[in-house]
């Protein structure tokens, strides 16, 4: 009986911090929710660290960091992070897994310097 309890707890505070921060944050809470409850729960996807080769007559040659895994389907989700973010940005993480979850396969590619 006490494990369950146990269980339950995390949860319940994950929803009461949702429910807080909803009424008491207000536009503050979009801006730091993501990094909060990235803290709180973790997603879970499955990936393997990829470079890709880029070579452009401007800046040269060099490599992007990405992560990619192949659902053997024949579409691919690619997903990049915003100006501020990385790959490992909660947005990012929830796409991914929603993709991966639909039975596609995803590419997160880092833009050149975030990483």
């Amino acid at each position: 009986m006490q494990n369950q309890a146990m269980t339950r707890e995390p949860a319940r505070k994950l929803s009461e911090f949702r429910k807080r921060a909803r009424h008491s944050l207000h536009g503050h809470y979009w801006t730091y929710a993501g990094y909060f409850l990235s803290r709180l729960e973790s997603i879970e996807i499955t990936d393997e660290p990829v470079l890709i080769d880029v070579s452009d007559e401007v800046s040269g040659s060099f490599q992007l960091e990405a992560r990619f895994h192949d659902a053997k389907s024949d579409r691919c989700v690619v997903v990049f992070h915003g100006l501020g973010g990385s790959l490992e940005s909660r947005y990012v993480q929830l796409a991914v897994r929603a993709a991966q979850r639909a039975g596609l396969s995803t590419l997160r590619v880092s833009f050149r310097g975030a990483n």
